[in-house]
């Protein structure tokens, strides 16, 4: 929402830079009941979005809010939150994060790295570049940990492959090759179901009843 925001040129009114228009002393009545309009318009328009774009439970308290930036404003308060509570409830949710059957990996992936990314907000912020750097590789290393824990026992031969190279492969390096792995196997069953229809579907010719040809 933000990057479609600063594409539409309306970011600044969500951050209160661009506040609705003053009148000036030498500006006519026309002309800044001409900027206002345009200004609201772009307002409201902010707001029709939001209601838009989010879930019922969350978009039915936009209807108390005339400004955008309000609306923006609570929905950081209301979900950008990095307290202990919060966090248990993420990682909870995270471990029981499981494969399901018929999901591909890259779809697992995307679904875990929506827990990862509202963990961020908990991180601590380094002032060090050194401490961050170390940090990154340690959080890189704890998500390959728990991608490959919640993974299906399908693909545990390439579990063992990546964590017994030296050194640790990333988790986007990781990623790739599972993903690999799982397009052969896909191309395989999908060959072997090929071979089987075309098996079942051949029917040999019928030998003539004899019993009948010298009635």
């Amino acid at each position: 929402m933000k990057s479609f925001l600063k594409w539409g040129k309306l970011w600044r009114i969500i951050t209160g830079d661009k506040p609705a228009p003053v009148k000036r002393q030498d500006e006519t009545d026309e002309s800044f009941a001409n900027c206002l309009e345009d200004w609201d318009s772009a307002n409201h328009r902010i707001l029709t979005w939001f209601t838009n774009t989010y879930v019922h439970s969350v978009n039915m308290h936009f209807s108390s809010f005339d400004l955008a930036k309000e609306a923006w404003d609570f929905l950081a308060s209301r979900y950008t939150s990095a307290d202990l509570t919060y966090q248990y409830q993420l990682l909870s949710a995270l471990n029981r994060l499981r494969q399901e059957s018929g999901q591909s990996i890259d779809e697992f992936h995307s679904h875990m790295s929506y827990y990862w990314g509202l963990l961020v907000v908990s991180e601590p912020k380094w002032h060090c570049q050194e401490d961050q750097t170390l940090f990154t590789a340690y959080r890189d290393k704890l998500q390959l940990t728990q991608f490959l824990m919640a993974l299906k026992d399908d693909f545990v031969t390439t579990h063992a492959s990546i964590l017994n190279r030296q050194p640790l492969p990333s988790l986007e390096t990781s990623l790739s090759k599972l993903i690999s792995e799982e397009t052969r196997r896909l191309s395989i069953t999908s060959q072997q179901s090929l071979f089987i229809i075309a098996a079942t579907s051949y029917a040999p010719p019928q030998r003539p009843d004899n019993s009948k040809r010298h009635r």
